[in-house]
């Protein structure tokens, strides 16, 4: 989404006095019985915020820092224009819940994050919320300040092995492969065979590879793909791909998180949002003539 500001963020000492929060849309229609039947026009929720509030007196005068300081942030993102990041400070820190889980590319259904890895690179942080024994996930893309972890142990941001990167744009982690061979032949089938020169410590039947730049994979089985190893013999390693009637070449095969290993985070986010009007209208107030406010100044959360 080209229109988000990353910068300047909504000010958070204005963002403190906003009212509001998550909220959904339900269409509700009754019958002549009294029955109800309630349609959820929104699966996942949407937070949305009044800042009116966000004045402050000093001994009963206007204070020119609070509308100063809201009109100069309007006019940079010009209204509805730009997004920007908004801290609810209902709703900030992980508590305890932060998870990973695959990228999601819709809104269309669910996500529902598994905490855990999948033998790929790249993984977005969510949010859970719980209530047994039903659980509702939020996708974080504005990751403020955040650690991860493996199986408990902290995740170093960085290039070496097993280390990874945080896109604090989209709150997508991407890891830096534990190992990796390049194959220098390869065997196709109903499975699918390759020979490297030295199998790397850590492979065994069962665990999952990801397959990048393989000349010849028509079908799409190998490449952007993890697949389980299904045995190894010296230096040839079997993995569960059908990529009979192709002729397979070079390629990358590399070990990433597997389904065994808990994958989690914690810190602290913002929110993507606009404003809900393209006008500034502050006024004085009429009993005091002294604090500056609004009728409504309104927030509402952005898919970006």
């Amino acid at each position: 989404m080209a229109n988000f500001l990353e910068s300047p963020t909504f000010p958070d000492d204005l963002a403190f006095w906003a009212r509001g929060g998550v909220s959904f849309n339900t269409v509700v229609s009754g019958s002549t019985a009294g029955r109800e039947q309630r349609n959820v026009i929104w699966q996942f929720g949407r937070g949305q915020w009044d800042v009116q509030n966000a004045f402050r007196t000093a001994g009963g005068v206007a204070d020119p820092y609070s509308v100063q300081t809201l009109r100069n942030f309007f006019r940079i993102v010009k209204g509805q224009a730009y997004g920007f990041r908004f801290r609810d400070y209902t709703d900030y820190l992980d508590e305890g819940q932060g998870i990973m889980g695959a990228p999601v590319s819709t809104y269309t259904a669910p996500a529902v994050p598994s905490g855990k890895g999948g033998g790929v690179p790249t993984y977005q942080m969510f949010k859970q919320y719980a209530a047994a024994p039903l659980a509702d996930y939020r996708q974080i893309q504005k990751p403020r300040a955040a650690s991860f972890f493996r199986n408990g142990s902290p995740v170093t941001i960085g290039t070496g092995a097993g280390n990874a990167s945080l896109d604090t744009t989209t709150g997508l982690l991407t890891f830096v492969a534990d190992s990796q061979a390049n194959p220098t032949s390869w065997t196709a089938g109903s499975t699918t065979s390759f020979v490297v020169s030295a199998v790397p410590s850590g492979w065994a039947t069962g665990i999952s590879l990801y397959i990048t730049g393989v000349t010849g994979d028509t079908g799409g089985v190998l490449n952007g793909q993890a697949v389980a190893i299904t045995s190894i013999s010296g230096t040839t390693v079997t993995v569960a791909a059908n990529t009979t009637g192709m002729t397979l070449s070079g390629g990358t095969a590399a070990k990433y998180p597997q389904l065994t290993d808990t994958l989690t985070w914690t810190g602290t986010f913002d929110t993507p949002c606009r404003f809900g009007t393209d006008q500034f209208a502050p006024q004085i107030d009429i009993g005091t003539a002294a604090l500056y406010g609004f009728q409504s100044l309104t927030v509402v959360e952005i898919r970006v």
